[in-house]
């Protein structure tokens, strides 16, 4: 799968899984010709793709990138040749290019046979979500028993209040808790890599930006609102021309 990017930028979750999702692909697309561990090349903080998306309102400072955009920003991405490396030649960055891309919707053509059957043919992919509060305590690292599951939208709020409350024992004023749920609810988009099913229920893995681990998270597939998968060509490179070059600082958007 390769490594996660932290988000250190707010509302950049979109711009980070697309970087990780098309830098993966491409080292899948390598190895399979080269071998394991043959691909050295690590995306790079797509800082000048985030102004260009800000500069051409596809990205909101304040809000991010809204899902109707997605299919704008993958083409912002196409337009400028791919995304960024860290292990760059200089002058010029060494860039992964994308090909092509296609959505899937949870309420029309991703049932639980197609994501698994994506997973196992195209993936990883890009994923959008609906998150809360709870959300934040799920990580496989830590317990890979715990899953993420589809909670009505009516019922949220409750189970989030629920939560503070539990966990600050009456500390937090309502303003307090309006205001951390209004900061932890809503879209959110992750990148895909793995499934299982566990009582009848189809679970998938995916890797979050939120850390300079990701996390992983398990999650209900019901979670999926939307998955967009892309699409790669192996790049026409000799294998010296990933030598190990000068890497710059890893960071985040």
């Amino acid at each position: 799968m390769g490594n996660p990017m932290k988000q250190t930028i707010p509302n950049t979750c979109t711009i980070l899984a697309c970087a990780v999702c098309i830098e993966a692909l491409h080292r899948l697309e390598w190895e399979r010709l080269h071998g394991p561990g043959t691909f050295l090349c690590r995306a790079a903080a797509p800082r000048k793709l985030r102004r260009a998306c800000i500069r051409d309102d596809i990205l909101h400072p304040e809000e991010g990138v809204e899902s109707k955009k997605m299919v704008l920003l993958l083409k912002k991405i196409k337009g400028m040749g791919g995304i960024r490396t860290t292990n760059a030649p200089p002058p010029a960055p060494f860039l992964l290019p994308l090909k092509s891309w296609r959505m899937y919707r949870q309420k029309g053509s991703l049932t639980r046979e197609r994501a698994v059957h994506l997973l196992r043919t195209g993936g990883p992919y890009i994923g959008i979500i609906r998150v809360s509060l709870l959300y934040h305590f799920i990580d496989a690292s830590v317990n890979d028993e715990l899953v993420y599951r589809w909670v009505p939208p009516e019922l949220r709020t409750a189970a989030d209040v629920w939560l503070i409350d539990a966990l600050v024992a009456g500390r937090a004023t309502d303003n307090d808790i309006c205001d951390l749920i209004s900061e932890t609810n809503g879209n959110h988009v992750i990148v895909c890599y793995g499934y299982r099913h566990r009582g009848g229920e189809l679970q998938i893995l995916i890797l979050d930006n939120h850390a300079q681990t990701g996390p992983s998270r398990w999650i209900g597939f019901e979670e999926l609102e939307k998955v967009c998968v892309l699409r790669v060509d192996p790049l026409p490179l000799d294998l010296d021309q990933l030598n190990p070059l000068p890497v710059y600082p890893i960071s985040g958007c």
